[in-house]
C-alpha cells in the first residue's frame, strides 16, 4: 500500500516538475536490489532526486497511515501540523502535503525559526498569497513570532495562504508551562499529522538506506557500493536515535572515509558512535510548589544574595523590614534553617 502511494507522489511530483523546467529534479536508477512488499516496482525503475531524498517510502504499516492522511487532506487542507522526532522526516511530509495540494504548481515558502522572527514581528505582514507556506520548528519560536503567526492566520482570506508548521513534539506540554500561545495551537492542531521515528518503522530502513546512499554518492560523485544483506539487516536492528538525519550521516561518511569499498557490518559501528547526536540535557524534576512557597523561596533568594542584610532585602522586596519578619514568621522558619542565612540585621 505504502509503495503505490510513493510512486503515486513520484508521478505528480515529476508531473508538475515537466511544467515548471527550473524545478526538474536530476535523477539516476538505484541498482541495489532491496524487497519493498508486495506490489513495488524493480528497483531499476526507481528515482532518487539530486536535490533531496525520498524518505516517505517503505512497506511498514506506520509509513502507510502517513500516507493515508496525506492523500486524504492534501487535496483541501488551508492549516497543517506536522510533529516528529528530529529527522523523522516532518520537513519531507510537508513537501508531500504541498506536492498533492491545489497549490503544487506554487513555490513552497519555508521559514525556520529566524525567518519567521524577521518576518513576522514587523507592522506589516509579508505578501504571500497563493502560497503554501512551511515555518519549521514551531515550538521554538518566539512570543513576539507567535503572535505575528497568529495575525498571519487571522488575516488570510479564503484560499490566499496555506500553512504547515512542524514542531519535534506536542504543542500541549508548551502551553501548559506557558511558552506557546494557546490560540496559536489550537489553530495549528486543527489538522495533525505524527511522523514515527526510524525505530517505529524498521521495515522501511533497507529501502531508505538504498535511497540515501544513492543519493550521497550523486552529491559526492561517487559509485554507487553494493550493501549486502547482513549489512542491511545490521542497520534495521540500530535504534537510530538521530533517526533519518544519523543514517544519511552515516552513509555520507562511509562513502568519505571508504571510496570505492562495499559497506560491512564492521564498518558500521565506528561510523554510529562518530554520528550519535548530541545527548540531551537531563532537566531536574520541575518542584511544584504552593504560592506561599514560591514567596518564601524568593524572600530566602534575596536575603541570601543581601548577605542576610534584612533591612537591604526589605527595600529590594518592597516592604518594610518589619512586614519582612512578619513573613519570615508567618512560614515557621525554624532556626535550623536560618542558621544557614547569614548571620546579618
Amino acid at each position: 500500500m505504502a509503495v503505490r502511494f510513493y510512486f503515486g507522489f513520484k508521478a505528480l511530483v515529476h508531473s508538475t516538475d515537466r511544467r515548471n523546467m527550473s524545478l526538474q529534479p536530476n535523477v539516476f536508477p538505484i541498482r541495489n536490489p532491496v524487497q519493498l512488499g508486495p506490489g513495488a516496482r524493480p528497483e531499476s525503475q526507481r528515482i532518487v532526486s539530486a536535490r533531496m531524498p525520498d524518505v516517505l517510502l517503505g512497506p511498514s504499516a506506520a509509513i502507510a497511515h502517513v500516507w493515508s492522511q496525506i492523500r486524504r487532506v492534501a487535496p483541501y487542507f488551508r492549516t497543517a501540523l506536522v510533529t516528529g522526532e528530529r529527522g523523522s522526516g516532518t520537513e519531507a511530509t510537508a513537501k508531500a502535503l504541498h506536492s498533492l495540494s491545489p497549490l503544487a504548481g506554487k513555490a513552497l515558502v519555508s521559514m525556520s525559526p529566524s525567518d519567521a522572527e524577521a518576518r513576522l514581528t514587523g507592522p506589516t505582514l509579508p505578501k504571500l498569497h497563493g502560497h503554501v507556506v512551511f515555518f519549521q520548528d514551531v515550538d521554538c519560536l518566539s512570543a513576539a513570532a507567535q503572535q505575528g503567526l497568529l495575525r498571519l492566520l487571522r488575516a488570510r482570506r479564503p484560499n490566499q495562504v496555506t500553512i504547515i508548521a512542524s514542531a519535534s513534539g506536542e504543542l500541549r506540554p508548551l502551553v501548559s508551562a506557558g511558552g506557546f500561545s494557546p490560540v496559536l495551537a489550537n489553530a495549528l492542531s486543527a489538522l495533525h499529522l505524527i511522523m514515527p521515528p526510524l525505530r517505529a518503522r524498521r521495515e522501511d530502513i533497507p529501502a531508505l538506506a538504498t535511497q540515501l546512499l544513492a543519493f550521497e554518492a550523486l552529491s559526492l560523485h561517487r559509485d554507487l557500493p553494493e550493501m549486502s544483506q547482513e549489512f542491511l539487516l545490521a542497520l534495521t536492528q540500530e535504534d537510530w536515535p538521530g533517526n533519518l538525519d544519523q543514517m544519511q550521516a552515516v552513509l555520507r561518511r562511509f562513502l568519505e572515509r571508504h571510496p570505492d569499498t562495499a559497506p560491512t557490518v564492521s564498518h558500521l559501528r565506528p561510523l554510529l558512535e562518530a554520528t550519535q547526536p548530541a545527548p540531551v540535557q537531563p532537566v531536574e524534576p520541575v518542584r511544584l510548589l504552593t504560592l506561599d512557597q514560591v514567596i518564601y523561596e524568593h524572600i530566602r533568594s534575596v536575603l541570601l544574595r543581601c548577605n542576610g542584610n534584612k533591612l537591604r532585602a526589605a527595600e529590594i522586596l518592597g516592604i518594610s523590614r518589619s512586614t519582612l519578619y512578619r513573613m519570615l514568621d508567618a512560614h515557621s522558619v525554624h532556626k535550623s534553617e536560618k542558621d544557614d542565612l547569614p548571620l546579618a540585621v
